[in-house]
């Protein structure tokens, strides 16, 4: 007696094949993932680039307060000759 395993024979058209019509549609949908995840992906990094810009370009109150000068330097230098007062010899 011989033992012999039968393997059922498997005929091409019972296997599933994916028709030409499901690779465009997986085609167009992985494009579009992809688009949508690169175009989220330049977002964040306009988005970061942006808030450092305006960062950079807020107004600080010091820097666009009017110069004034205190009260102890402008009496220094009142006192301070002028021109060539210092080059010149008194008689």
């Amino acid at each position: 007696m011989s033992l012999s395993i039968q393997v059922p024979s498997v005929a091409a058209d019972t296997q599933t094949r994916m028709s030409v019509w499901a690779w465009v549609a997986v085609g167009v949908a992985s494009t579009l993932v992809l688009s949508a995840l690169v175009g989220l992906a330049i977002a964040a990094i306009l988005g970061r680039i942006s808030e450092d810009v305006s960062e950079l370009l807020q107004a600080d109150p010091w820097a666009s307060a009017p110069l004034t000068r205190s009260e102890d330097s402008s009496e220094d230098e009142s006192r301070a000759p002028h021109g060539n007062a210092v080059g010149r010899r008194q008689s």
